[in-house]
């Protein structure tokens, strides 16, 4: 590619805060290669007011340097013409394909696309049925390839994204977003007496059939609550309500930063958390980026590995059975295991499971 070339690159990636996260290790692969470039993230817009735009994500990261978007499955030859005209328009030297497509043929519609826009030289497109699906466990006790892993393979052209590597998931949180979640938190003086140690909990999620329900997460914190340990709720505006009341009963404060912190600040406090109680969602992966330990609860829509949150140490719970839902999982189960994992940081819950 000629310096020219390498000047302006167009990175396609739909999805929302999950999404965005798994593909951090590809966006720091780019920005290596290309450090001078100006960077564009072409992605959709949220349909759903509980989503969260990539921007939210990424903004002050450095790794992108501004945003296209469109509405997603739009069929509207108005709004794709001037998508056509914005792209044209950057002219970029390279364009990466950062998309899950089911068939092939959805990526060469995307490709012809692309190409009738301007677009020279693209990769990352995943033409094969290899590159657009993640890989399954090489025995039976394994786990399925991670999502981020199947992208890094669909841009091994540009080297290794290096995804096991903590800095690959970096944020590059800013001295500011730390204050402004410090001061959210309100974080007492080491001499005061009030706890110096927090667990999290997020219960929010845009699809019922990942949602635990209220009463199992409620049978949880009863049987957690401890005097010595703060309770950080997270989530969106919509999930406040819903999450105070769950938490009802926990003896120690209860900090509920639920529509009161934007992503980033979220994040941020989330480094204070020793462990962080949600579903498979997106706060899941934001709180494994800042290497806060999850314990998790997935139903069987997806592979076990496939969108498990980075880093070791993490506990993940799955339905009994495939037949089953999410719902079968029991709450005992999860308060031993954040009893024992407290247990082993020096805080002991007052159990009663």
């Amino acid at each position: 590619m000629s310096q020219d070339e390498s000047k302006r690159i167009l990175v396609y990636r739909l999805g929302s805060i999950g999404d965005t996260i798994v593909s951090l290790p590809c966006f720091h692969l780019i920005r290596r290669c290309y450090p001078a470039a100006e960077i564009v993230l072409l992605t959709n817009e949220p349909q759903d007011s509980r989503a969260a735009p990539a921007e939210n994500v990424l903004a002050g990261t450095g790794l992108v340097d501004r945003y296209m978007s469109y509405p997603l499955r739009t069929r509207s030859v108005d709004i794709l013409s001037g998508l056509r005209r914005s792209i044209r328009s950057f002219n970029p030297g390279l364009m990466i394909y950062m998309v899950s497509r089911p068939t092939s043929l959805l990526v060469w519609r995307d490709y012809l696309f692309f190409r009738f826009a301007g677009v020279k030289r693209g990769l990352g497109f995943p033409f094969l049925p290899d590159q657009r699906k993640t890989r399954p466990p090489a025995s039976a006790e394994g786990l399925w390839e991670s999502e981020a892993d199947r992208l890094a393979r669909c841009l091994q052209e540009l080297g290794s994204a290096e995804t096991a590597r903590p800095e690959s998931w970096d944020l590059h949180l800013s001295r500011d977003e730390k204050l402004r979640a410090d001061k959210l938190l309100d974080l007492p003086d080491k001499n005061s007496g009030a706890p110096a140690r927090y667990i999290g909990l997020s219960i929010g999620t845009k699809q019922p059939q990942k949602d635990w329900g209220d009463a199992n997460w409620r049978r949880v914190l009863l049987g957690l609550r401890n005097r010595d340990i703060g309770l950080i709720l997270i989530g969106g505006k919509e999930d406040s309500l819903r999450s105070v009341e769950v938490a009802k009963g926990w003896l120690g404060p209860v900090i509920n930063l639920c529509g009161k912190a934007g992503l980033r600040e979220s994040a941020a406090a989330m480094r204070h958390m020793e462990i962080f109680l949600c579903h498979d969602s997106g706060p899941m992966h934001l709180a494994a980026s800042v290497n806060t330990r999850c314990v998790a609860l997935f139903s069987n829509k997806n592979k076990p590995g496939q969108w498990f949150p980075f880093g070791a140490g993490h506990q993940i719970f799955y339905p009994p059975s495939d037949a089953a839902s999410i719902r079968a999982i029991r709450a005992r189960d999860i308060i031993e295991t954040v009893s024992r994992l407290l247990a082993q940081s020096g805080v002991r819950a007052e159990s009663r499971a």
